[in-house]
């Protein structure tokens, strides 16, 4: 009796083919960075030709429905290797054209091996995807400069709608790479004390060098007074705080005063601003002669949002620091001080 088998995909898988890049056999997935080889054009002879091959244990492909839970007849010439070849899995099976689904694909030597496909995708669902064009890398040199056209040292630069970025060196400087999408690529500029600028691309070009951006700073506030509509009448007792939140906000502009004039108080906070849950880089601007550095996040009513001890190597100057999903949009007072608790540095990272 004639062997046979059947495809079916238990797993369908969702990854959209358009955006596969072309192949030698099909298309190449950046997902699970494997080729895809493309069976819709297959008889059913040359599917069986192609597994045939020990070498195919483990890969990915498209199908088309109609090439599922079909009966494939294996030749009745013995085929030596065959009951080592259905025992391997093949992971990854994209079925598009008509029906695209991805999942384990399994074989047991049987004179019929069925395998039926789940959650597979309609006929109307699916979409041309003849001739996808390849996304081509863009590389954009360029600088952020003041009105006065002074480099703004640390300020954020991101492809809108992405979340790719870069960050300007201390002289305004950055590099950035990225991807040509179908539309105008935006470039979204930001730094602290500055108003934020979008600088459309021209579509179609893969380098750019010498952009300059020129940000304007924002107007300075004058004095804000906070009235509460209803008071609060009772008893005052006062409680002792934490120490170096009540010194700091105590004294927060002869803190800025003294630190500014201080050679320790070359601290640099970026990217800034910054997407809430992203890490962000602290900087003592100068070689840190610090056994242990102390970082405090305040908000700006005092409340702790993080605290840690790091260990700092001689020489150590960038430290990383996550940020919290949770935490509002706005600004926050970053402290940096030795083991004693004396702050050596201060700045302000804005978080939205």
């Amino acid at each position: 009796m004639a062997k046979k088998i059947q495809l079916h995909i238990p797993e369908p898988c969702y990854e959209n083919w358009e955006k596969m890049s072309a192949s030698e056999r099909g298309r190449f997935c950046a997902s699970c960075q494997k080729e895809v080889i493309d069976f819709t054009g297959m008889s059913d002879q040359q599917l069986v030709q192609f597994f045939r091959k020990p070498s195919a244990g483990s890969i990915c492909g498209r199908l088309n429905q109609d090439q599922l839970e079909t009966d494939i007849r294996i030749p009745q010439k013995r085929i030596p290797w065959l009951k080592y070849f259905f025992r391997f899995t093949l992971p990854a099976f994209l079925v598009s054209m008509k029906a695209t689904a991805q999942g384990q694909i399994r074989f047991s030597m049987s004179d019929t091996v069925l395998i039926k496909p789940q959650n597979v995708v309609s006929k109307s669902a699916m979409k041309n995807c003849e001739n996808p064009k390849a996304l081509t890398s863009v590389e954009i040199k360029g600088r952020v400069v003041d009105e006065a056209g002074t480099g703004i040292a640390y300020a954020s630069v991101v492809v809108e709608g992405t979340i790719t970025g870069t960050v300007c060196d201390s002289q305004g400087d950055f590099n950035l790479k990225t991807v040509q999408s179908v539309k105008q690529p935006v470039l979204l500029f930001s730094a602290v004390g500055y108003s934020h600028q979008a600088v459309p691309l021209k579509s179609g070009i893969n380098k750019v060098n010498n952009l300059i951006v020129t940000l304007k700073p924002l107007p300075a506030l004058g004095e804000v007074v906070i009235a509460p509509l209803n008071g609060i009448v009772g008893k005052i007792i006062p409680r002792k705080a934490e120490s170096v939140t009540d010194s700091f906000f105590e004294n927060k502009e002869t803190v800025y005063n003294n630190i500014k004039t201080s050679e320790r108080a070359l601290v640099k906070v970026f990217p800034n601003p910054v997407l809430r849950s992203q890490t962000v880089k602290i900087s003592l601007g100068q070689n840190n002669d610090k056994e242990v550095i102390y970082i405090k996040i305040l908000s700006m009513d005092g409340k702790t949002m993080h605290e840690k001890t790091y260990a700092a190597a001689m020489g150590t100057r960038i430290f990383d620091m996550p940020t919290n999903p949770q935490w509002p949009a706005g600004v926050y007072s970053v402290i940096v001080m030795d083991a004693k608790r004396k702050i050596i540095g201060v700045s302000e990272l804005l978080i939205y």
